[in-house]
């Protein structure tokens, strides 16, 4: 019935993303009794079956047909998707060799053991999909310990320096302790290991004995040259020193002044 064959290769096309390029197909009719006729078609992917076909070639099989059966009756249809569309209306599986029965039979334990193959390919790929999943969740992770651990040690060292210096309230109380009235602070800049005071004095030829003698401070030395403020009619000074160690023993030092 070519005219059927047209109309069902149409309706294929039209009701599934399937089309006679990329499927395999097949087709029963029978006649009903309001004079139209009942029509079953069977479909099949062709990559499917073209890669099943291929594996059983490379292990040295020959595939002489490929057939289906019924999931609900286990009957074995009269079906061969390789011969192209066709009308298996009249065909019977009896009317089979048993050579033909038998290479059938094959062709569908072959088929069976190549579909467990292509389930197993699929759970193998989901599996690698879930492991590089987790490895970018892993790699997360640890990005996120590092920068922890990096916050961590930041914290680690802030603390040492705070450990290793006096307090900026203690250094500016042997400052006021030790400077003549005559001197003031401006400025103070502390590091890691010392520190410089900004000032003006009447007179600094005594600022450097002054603050080495303190308990806090030791290698008192101008960094730039004294010079004489207009302004303020007395001598400017950048005057740089270091922090002595322990500073816990300075800091006791300190509570006994």
């Amino acid at each position: 019935m070519p005219k059927l064959q047209q109309i069902l290769a149409l309706d294929l096309a039209r009701t599934t993303p399937l089309d006679q390029e990329n499927a395999y197909w097949a087709y029963r009719w029978r006649p009903s009794r309001a004079g139209t006729i009942n029509v079953t078609q069977f479909v099949v992917r062709k990559p499917l079956l073209d890669g099943a076909v291929r594996d059983a070639e490379s292990v040295g099989l020959q595939i002489a047909f490929a057939d289906a059966f019924d999931g609900g009756t286990g009957e074995v249809l009269p079906i061969d998707f390789l011969a192209g569309a066709h009308d298996v209306g009249a065909r019977q599986i009896r009317g089979r060799s048993p050579i033909v029965v038998s290479v059938g039979a094959v062709g569908l334990i072959v088929l069976a053991l190549i579909q467990f193959a292509y389930r197993q390919h699929a759970a193998i790929e989901d599996l690698r999909l879930e492991i590089s999943a987790a490895r970018q969740r892993a790699h997360t992770v640890q990005a996120a310990i590092k920068t922890k651990e990096e916050a961590a040690m930041r914290v680690d060292e802030m603390r040492r320096m705070k450990a290793q210096r006096p307090a900026l309230s203690m250094v500016w109380r042997e400052l006021t302790a030790l400077l003549p009235d005559s001197a003031w602070v401006t400025e103070l800049r502390m590091t890691e290991d010392g520190g410089q005071i900004v000032g003006f004095a009447a007179s600094t030829a005594s600022l450097i004995e002054l603050v080495s003698r303190s308990a806090l401070f030791m290698e008192a030395a101008f960094v730039a040259p004294v010079t004489m403020d207009a302004r303020e009619k007395k001598e400017h000074f950048v005057l740089a020193f270091k922090f002595r160690r322990p500073v816990e023993g300075a800091r006791a030092s300190q509570r006994n002044l």
